[in-house]
């Protein structure tokens, strides 16, 4: 305050002394009230610290005077998009630092306030905030809020303010930006803002874990191979590219997928793929052991009989032993499931197979036994005993007495087969 210096005479002096102590009371009093109404609308430099809607603190106050806060009006509108970010749709990387803007836009209003909290759920400060042109942190950094000069609109009845974000570390988990804005009537007053609160809510971003490729690595030749991964989208075969969750492979080779997200890509573990000769196809042979079928080929093989074209339950090892008439054939498969061919044809048409497995009637020495030599057959009964050879024909019948009788044999060399009473035997003759 500055008094002015006088020129009247002194005669005149008392009365102006009591003017000019008037006038520096008034002047006291003008200036008081000034800093009294400057401290009362200061909100134009800076938002109070609590007040962003947060249900963290405060009881979710805005700066609106029926939810907490000192501006008149209509309360808190809620909308949402008011914040917004570069954060990809995967999620915030720890650590790394994003672009997240606030924005208004309220017809026939030019001058604007927000203040903005990022916190986890606990309540706790979420990452680190950067100020920027128009913005200052307040609260030891927990808000961040607009500067006098960043009140203003920054297009006609908008106002944008952008700042960086630093994320938090791994495992902080979800991240909801606060936000409390002003739209204000420019009344020096705190009657009539329009006052709005919004949220955004960021979630802790990783990279796709690693894919994992589904199907048997070894396939048969001539027989592609099918390979899936557990994932449906941003998928990529190699080789060839290809994009869809299976994949149909006739080719060896080394072979992986990677899947890819906004966040970063993961590749599979390799398979190696490889295709199998299949097992030769057998021939079948009448067993040296009993009166049965044998495969030409034995090895490591899952064994499937089949009789008159129809496959034989738990008929699966290289020896088979018939108990009726047909046609049988035979195929083997490998531990990796690959199948021979069929093998030809062995028509049994001998009567009484059926009789193999029951306890035998009839015995036949020596056997093997050398052509046009003298065979004894022991029975336990009478009766006539037929001779068949491999392919079932019947080539004689033969007299049988209980107990011994003997038998000259003029069969050619080979395989034959003696029934009788349900007992059948084979004999081998040699050469």
């Amino acid at each position: 305050m500055v008094c002015l210096a006088l020129t009247k005479s002194d005669s005149s002096l008392p009365n102006m002394k009591h003017f000019i102590r008037l006038c520096c009371a008034l002047l006291v009093v003008q200036m008081a009230s000034s800093l009294r109404f400057s401290e009362a609308h200061s909100n134009n430099s800076g938002a109070p610290v609590g007040y962003t809607g947060s249900p963290n603190e405060n009881n979710a106050r805005t700066c609106a005077s029926q939810n907490g806060g000192c501006h008149s009006g209509t309360g808190t509108t809620f909308q949402q998009g008011m914040i917004t970010s570069n954060v990809p749709a995967c999620g915030y990387t720890p650590g790394q630092t994003y672009t997240i803007t606030v924005s208004i836009t309220v017809a026939g209003r030019n001058e604007f306030g927000f203040s903005i909290s990022p916190q986890l759920t606990s309540g706790a400060t979420a990452g680190t905030m950067i100020a920027s042109t128009g913005t200052q942190l307040n609260g030891n950094g927990r808000y961040l809020t607009h500067t006098a000069a960043g009140s203003v609109e920054s297009e006609p009845n908008t106002r944008v303010w952008s700042f960086d974000w630093i994320a938090p570390a791994a495992g902080s988990g979800q991240v909801t930006f606060y936000a409390a804005l002003n739209a204000s009537n420019s009344n020096d007053a705190n009657s009539g803002d329009l006052i709005f609160n919004s949220n955004l809510n960021l979630f802790e971003g990783q990279t796709p874990e690693s894919p994992i490729i589904f199907g048997e690595p070894i396939g048969c030749e001539g027989s592609p191979i099918t390979l899936s991964t557990n994932y449906t989208e941003g998928i990529v075969w190699t080789p060839g590219n290809a994009s869809t969750q299976e994949i149909s492979v006739n080719q060896p080779g080394i072979y992986q997928v990677t899947v890819t997200n906004p966040c970063g890509t993961s590749t599979s573990e390799p398979i190696n793929v490889t295709f199998e000769a299949p097992p030769p196809t057998p021939d079948i042979l009448f067993s040296s052991g009993d009166a049965g079928l044998e495969s030409s080929i034995t090895g490591p093989y899952l064994y499937t009989w089949y009789q008159n074209g129809v496959p034989i339950p738990d008929a699966t090892s290289a020896v088979f032993v018939p108990t009726d008439t047909g046609s049988y054939t035979l195929s083997l498969t490998s531990f990796n499931g690959c199948s021979s061919g069929i093998s030809e044809p062995i028509v049994l048409q001998t009567v009484g197979l059926n009789g193999v497995l029951s306890k035998p009637q009839l015995s036949v020495f020596p056997n093997p036994s050398p052509s046009f030599s003298t065979i004894t057959l022991v029975s336990a009964r009478k009766g006539t005993m037929q001779v068949r050879d491999a392919t079932g024909r019947k080539v004689l019948e033969l007299q049988v007495e209980k107990g011994k009788t003997t038998w000259n044999s003029t069969l050619i060399p080979g395989v034959y087969y003696l029934s009788m009473a349900g007992s059948v035997q084979k004999i081998v003759i040699a050469q």
